[in-house]
C-alpha cells in the first residue's frame, strides 16, 4: 500500500496562461506584472490529466475494454512520521464500485498495456448512509505507472477555504473522466468538462440514502462520468473585491467527486404533428420521460476527507507509520556507516530496494490486522 515515485500534485503545480498589467510602486515607478489569466493550462501540465483511472466489472473486461463501468482518481496522504512515504488511495462511488460491481482498476502504464488492479466490491471503504463515496488503498510503482496523485489534504477543498474565500456560484468549474463514447478502449484516454458552480448546497438524495447538501454545477455530463475529480479554478479577473478592485493571482482546488446528473420530467405530446409540435402552445396532456437537466451533482471535497479518516483506514497509516519509524530506528547513524557499506545495499531499509522493504510492510500490516 506504501508508495513513493509517484508524482503528488499540489495545488501550486498547474501553472495558467499569462498576461502582462502596468503596475506602480510606491514611489511611482511604472513597472510590468505578468498576472495568471484564462484557463489552466492543463495540455502542459499534463500530470493533472493522469490522476483518473478507468474502472470495471473483472479483469478480462478490463484487458478488453468492453463492458466500462465509472471513473475514479487517486488521491495521496503522507504518513506523519516520514512525509516521503504516502499511502495512496483510489476514490470512486460507492454505487460504481459496490453496488454495481465496477470494483476492478486499471491504471495506464509507462510502457505496453494498463495495469489491472482486482478488487471485490467488498474491499471498498465507504460510511454507510453517508456521501456516495468509497475508497480502497493501492500500491503504485512511478517506474512503471503512468499516474499522478493529488495530494490530500492539501488539494481538497475546505469547508473553511469555502468560507474564506467565498468559494459559490460562478466559480468556474472542469471535471476529468471516462467519455464512454471514446475512452482510448486499451488504455485509458479521460476526457474534459467545463461549466460553473449553479447551487453550493443542495439536498438531493443519493444511491445511498444520503441526503447531506451535494454541489451542483452547470456541466453536462453522462454514464461514465460517476467517480470523476471536479475541479474549482479561479484566474485574474474571474472575481473583484469588494470595492470594485481587479483580484490577482489563481487558485485551484478538487471541489469533489461527481456521483450523478440532477434528473427532471420531460412531457411527450401525444397526438401532435410536427408542424404542431413547432407550436409553442403549452403541452396539457402526455406521458413523462425521465431526462437529465444538464446539472451535474458532486460530493464535496471534505467528505473525501471524512471517509480517508475513517478509523479502520486512520489506524493502517497509525501501523505503517509505526512500522517506517522502527525500522529506522534500527538502522545506524549516518556517520556510523563506512563507505564500503554504504556501496552495495545490504538492507531492505535501503531506498534502492524499496520494493522488497514495502513488500515486507505489506507483509508486517498484514500479519498485524491478523492478530487484531
Amino acid at each position: 500500500m506504501l508508495s513513493r515515485g509517484v508524482p503528488v500534485e499540489t495545488p501550486f503545480n498547474v501553472e495558467f496562461s499569462r498576461r502582462p498589467v502596468v503596475g506602480y510602486s510606491s514611489g511611482g515607478t511604472k513597472y510590468t506584472r505578468w498576472v495568471t489569466d484564462g484557463l489552466p493550462q492543463l495540455g502542459k501540465y499534463s500530470h493533472l490529466l493522469k490522476t483518473p483511472f478507468f474502472l470495471y466489472r473483472n479483469a478480462e473486461d478490463a484487458r478488453a475494454g468492453a463492458n466500462s463501468g465509472g471513473t475514479g482518481f487517486l488521491l495521496g496522504v503522507a504518513l506523519d512520521e516520514d512525509k516521503s512515504y504516502f499511502i495512496a488511495y483510489a476514490i470512486t462511488n460507492w454505487h460504481v464500485a459496490v453496488q454495481l460491481g465496477f470494483s476492478t482498476i486499471r491504471i495506464n502504464c509507462r510502457e505496453g498495456a494498463p495495469d489491472i488492479f482486482e478488487f471485490d466490491p467488498a474491499e471498498w471503504f465507504f460510511n454507510a448512509g453517508s456521501h456516495d463515496i468509497a475508497a480502497v488503498p493501492i500500491k503504485l510503482d512511478g517506474k512503471k505507472h503512468d499516474a499522478a496523485i493529488l495530494q490530500a489534504p492539501g488539494y481538497l477543498l475546505s469547508q473553511d477555504f469555502v468560507e474564506e474565500h467565498e468559494v459559490g456560484p460562478g466559480d468556474d468549474v472542469f471535471m476529468i473522466g471516462r467519455f464512454v463514447d471514446y475512452d482510448g478502449v486499451e488504455v485509458n484516454k479521460p476526457a474534459m468538462r467545463f461549466g460553473n458552480i449553479s447551487v453550493m448546497e443542495a439536498r438531493v438524495r443519493q444511491d445511498t440514502g444520503c441526503d447531506e447538501p451535494s454541489i451542483l454545477v452547470d456541466m453536462h455530463s453522462r454514464t461514465g462520468f460517476s467517480g470523476s475529480p471536479v475541479f474549482v479554478y479561479r484566474t485574474t479577473g474571474s472575481m473583484f473585491a469588494e470595492k470594485g478592485e481587479f483580484v490577482m493571482g489563481h487558485t485551484m482546488k478538487l471541489l469533489g467527486i461527481h456521483w450523478g446528473q440532477f434528473p427532471e420530467m420531460w412531457e411527450i405530446k401525444k397526438g401532435v404533428t410536427k408542424t404542431q409540435a413547432s407550436d409553442s402552445a403549452l403541452v396539457t396532456e402526455g406521458d413523462y420521460v425521465k431526462g437529465f437537466s444538464g446539472m451535474t451533482c458532486v460530493c464535496p471535497a471534505w467528505a473525501i476527507w471524512d471517509l480517508l479518516n475513517k478509523p479502520e483506514l486512520a489506524k493502517m497509516r497509525e501501523t505503517q507509520g509505526q512500522i517506517i519509524a522502527a525500522n529506522a530506528a534500527s538502522l545506524p547513524a549516518e556517520s556510523d556507516v563506512s563507505e564500503a557499506a554504504k556501496a552495495p545495499p545490504t538492507t531492505e531499509c535501503n531506498p534502492d530496494h524499496r520494493e522488497d522493504f514495502n513488500s515486507l510492510l505489506d507483509a508486517a500490516v498484514a500479519g498485524k490486522k491478523q492478530g487484531q
